[in-house]
């Protein structure tokens, strides 16, 4: 399965094959999906609204971009069993307009991940985004989950209830607002969001974060489904790097 690997198999810096590709089933009722644009992204990155979750797998120049980003980037993987797999791990940047241009010059051509509309601060956001990179299977199995991939999200989040949705974009004004993600298909940009988050710049009164119990993020028989039917139009793509703890 392109989107998981079993938490025991170690890491593959260069993996060969695809990952899923496929376009999603239509989108659940919980979730709206709009054509957005380069100008948009644009005002989010100028607002101080935008980041983006960037995997380092066959891109060797997220890890060094990164360090020339200082505080405004971070390894998923930091603090963690595998911090020292920098050069396949996922990355949170803060993304600036310097930043964003950085990305559609270097990376706009390969499925380098997904960029999350956020008012959280950045060690918030990594934190909420760490909770989905292990996972637990129906049969109890933890598998790496590399839902930052944009052709794996296009194909998981339709697939997801009220409850997940609820969970997985957090809070309005400590999670995400909105993903925008590269079309696999047509390459057109696309925002996806829960209708009572939004994607408007507008600054709602601040609230306090919903707290989310640290438990293993499951997936369920319907989605594994879902991303195996997606897959089997192209080869699967080892994940991510697990978790030896």
């Amino acid at each position: 399965m392109s989107s998981l690997q079993p938490s025991s198999t170690t890491p593959s810096p260069s993996p060969q094959n695809a990952a899923v590709s496929a376009a999603a089933s239509a989108p659940a009722p919980a979730l709206r999906v709009q054509q957005g644009s380069v100008e948009q992204l644009q005002q989010f990155a100028a607002a101080g609204y935008l980041y983006a979750l960037l995997d380092a797998t066959g891109h060797p120049g997220v890890p060094q971009k990164a360090q020339e980003l200082g505080e405004r980037a971070v390894s998923l993987f930091q603090g963690t069993p595998e911090e020292n797999y920098w050069d396949v791990a996922p990355y949170l940047f803060q993304v600036d307009e310097s930043t964003l241009s950085w990305i559609h010059s270097s990376l706009n051509q390969e499925p380098w991940g997904v960029f999350a509309m956020s008012r959280a601060g950045i060690d918030d956001l990594r934190r909420h985004f760490r909770r989905f990179l292990l996972v637990e299977l129906p049969d109890g199995e933890r598998w790496y989950f590399r839902y930052y991939d944009p052709r794996i999200l296009k194909v998981y989040l339709p697939a997801c209830d009220e409850t997940e949705l609820r969970q997985f974009f957090g809070h309005a004004e400590s999670g995400v607002r909105a993903f925008g993600l590269a079309d696999p298909d047509t390459r057109k940009l696309l925002f996806i969001h829960r209708p009572d988050a939004g994607v408007s710049l507008v600054a709602p009164e601040a609230a306090a974060a919903e707290s989310v119990a640290d438990l293993l993020w499951k997936i369920r028989p319907a989605q594994i489904a879902a991303l195996e039917a997606a897959a089997s139009e192209q080869q699967p793509q080892p994940s991510a790097p697990p978790s030896q703890g």
